[in-house]
């Protein structure tokens, strides 16, 4: 996987998941392979896109539902996005819960 982060540094970061049924640590990246992202919406021609993990990128926005609260940070990858896709970004997810998503085009 492409920007692969090692265990340690998802640790360091706080932000290390385990599987529900193998236990077995969940694969984290740094980045965007942008590459392969520009491939997947020209295959699917998807008409929004939904970013997750957000409070990853910055931990500011962790748990925040208002459309005003996106950091510096993620407002430049929602429009690195958007430019490279040609997509909307309609969805943006801060955290681990149900409701942590942000509808951006409400």
């Amino acid at each position: 996987m492409p920007f692969e982060l090692r265990p340690e540094e998802e640790d360091e970061l706080g932000i290390a998941e385990y599987g529900v049924t193998t236990g077995r640590r969940r694969r984290k990246a740094s980045g965007i392979p942008w590459e392969h992202l520009e491939m997947s919406v020209m295959l699917n021609s998807p008409t929004q896109i939904a970013l997750t993990f957000c409070d990853h990128l910055d931990g500011k926005v962790k748990s925040t539902r208002k459309i005003g609260d996106p950091t510096s940070p993620v407002r430049k990858l929602i429009a690195e996005v958007e430019k490279r896709t040609q997509v909307p970004a309609a969805l943006m997810e801060t955290g681990k819960m149900f409701g942590d998503i942000i509808q951006m085009n409400a």
